[in-house]
């Protein structure tokens, strides 16, 4: 079952608070960033016909999932015809180009190589770790550079509305807000990143914790923005 069939089967709306307090986020909005992708996909590795005929049979099968028997989460594996079951999808895609296009492949190593291979890395199983701001965001960077990905592919084949943009930059600011704060507190020995803890040390941190996230709520200038900061406070 490829992702996009996980998504429309067992995916379902859940609140993301970074991008609104109202509305939801949505499978379909999930399945409208892999069909992007997927018209993305056979640009972002080579311009070599002989691999593109290999990519394009491949692209289903990079973002499978094993979703199990009761809809469980999807775990993403690349399965190919050489053998090289359970590969990690974009480990698959380097090997690909590199045996059979090394001129090419050493023009990616030297040149956007983190732009065409984010999107790879980051669209399976994106639901599951609830971060489809990293995944909206590598296609945005392609977007962005496109003339240099694609130079004689022509115009973009995907687009963003401007709402979806507006969105876009609402949700990065306030992620990188919140980053700004636990990165502050990292640095000054208060919270470590990732808020993992010894256990005893728990307490003491989860009392530290408590009181920022008080400090932070109050900043709010009204009762919404102080129950966005409640919920976007990340312990």
């Amino acid at each position: 079952m490829n992702e996009l069939q996980w998504a429309k089967s067992y995916a379902r709306p859940r609140m993301n608070y970074y991008r609104s307090m109202e509305h939801p986020e949505t499978p379909d909005d999930y399945i409208s960033l892999l069909s992007r992708y997927l018209k993305l996909a056979p640009y972002l590795v080579t311009n070599s016909p002989s691999v593109n005929g290999y990519i394009s049979g491949f692209l289903t099968t990079q973002i499978s999932t094993d979703a199990g028997a009761l809809g469980g989460s999807s775990q993403s594996t690349a399965t190919t015809g050489d053998g090289k079951q359970g590969m990690d999808p974009l480990a698959y895609y380097q090997q690909l180009v590199r045996e059979r296009d090394p001129v090419r492949w050493a023009t990616i190593k030297a040149k956007y190589r983190s732009v065409r291979t984010k999107p790879i890395s980051l669209a399976p199983s994106c639901w599951d770790r609830e971060d489809l701001f990293s995944f909206r965001n590598s296609l945005l960077s392609v977007i962005a550079h496109w003339q240099d990905i694609a130079p004689d592919a022509g115009p973009c084949p995907v687009t963003f509305t401007t709402k979806e943009l507006e969105s876009h930059q609402n949700e990065m600011e306030l992620i990188e807000g919140i980053s700004s704060i636990m990165h502050q507190l990292h640095d000054e020995g208060l919270i470590p990143l990732g808020g993992m803890v010894r256990p005893e040390d728990y307490q003491r941190i989860r009392e530290i914790s408590n009181q920022f996230k008080q400090d932070f709520i109050n900043l709010g200038e009204d009762d919404r923005q102080r129950a966005l900061h409640a919920n976007v406070w990340p312990y």
